[in-house]
């Protein structure tokens, strides 16, 4: 009866630290999981805000291309009104020199 209860106690022990490895290794996976997860959430927060400044260079590249090309607008306009101005004076000579020779 002795070795029985002995053999009891020691089935009981051996029972009472397999739990208590099991419950060792359910929260360090635990741990692990929520580790992960905040590693998951972190690298998303950097792909939103990469995401973000890859949009906002675009915009200013966007804004740069349309003011350079605004420019090349107004440079084209005023270099035809040059041409329209030297078109005008050449005709008023000529319709001066044509007066004189009169």
């Amino acid at each position: 009866e002795q070795g029985l209860k002995q053999q009891q106690q020691l089935e009981q022990e051996r029972q009472l630290e397999q739990e208590r490895r099991l419950e060792q290794e359910r929260q360090a996976a635990q741990q692990r999981l929520l580790q992960l997860q905040l590693e998951m959430e972190q690298r998303e927060r950097q792909m939103a805000a990469d995401k973000a400044a890859a949009a906002q260079e675009a915009a200013a590249a966007a804004e740069r291309a349309a003011k350079a090309e605004r420019a090349a607008a107004a440079q084209k306009l005023a270099e035809a009104e040059g041409a329209a101005a030297a078109q005008r004076a050449a005709a008023a000579e000529r319709v001066a020199l044509l007066a004189e020779g009169r």
